[in-house]
């Protein structure tokens, strides 16, 4: 992506199926990765979290969870298409809150000790997703 607001970072090494992204107006660095959902184990979802400068998930900053519901199967092409067109996929109105986030400027809500690691609205989706089987946290893909 070369006019976004938002590149996708070009790995040094193959990362698998994570990739990381970073936000040209304030330079902050993100990864995208699938992980078991948390609501429904044998489905898989996104987590995105804020990287230090060391590339680690930043501990003081809670991570994003969503499109959950995939199969094992399904998790390439979903990458994929976020990838190709990540601009595209955070203008989607389920991603409000996940745009807003990656944006954000130095206002980004941190984690206090001991606080569970999950926004507002990904409890509530992954609480849905647990009585219904069909919601998405923080939206589809």
């Amino acid at each position: 992506m070369t006019d976004a607001a938002i590149d996708v970072v070009v790995p040094r090494t193959p990362e698998g199926l994570g990739f990381q992204v970073k936000v040209r107006a304030t330079g902050r660095v993100f990864r995208i990765e699938p992980t078991r959902c948390p609501g429904q184990p044998r489905y898989w979802c996104f987590r995105i979290y804020r990287c230090t400068s060391a590339g680690m998930a930043d501990a003081t900053e809670r991570p994003w969870y969503g499109a959950a519901g995939m199969t094992r199967d399904e998790l390439p092409g979903a990458v994929q298409a976020i990838r190709t067109d990540l601009e595209g996929w955070l203008a989607q109105d389920e991603h409000r809150e996940l745009r807003s986030w990656l944006f954000a400027g130095d206002e980004v809500a941190t984690v206090t000790p001991g606080q569970r690691t999950r926004t507002a609205s990904a409890r509530r989706a992954l609480t849905e997703l647990a009585g219904t089987g069909d919601a998405v946290p923080g939206g589809a893909v």
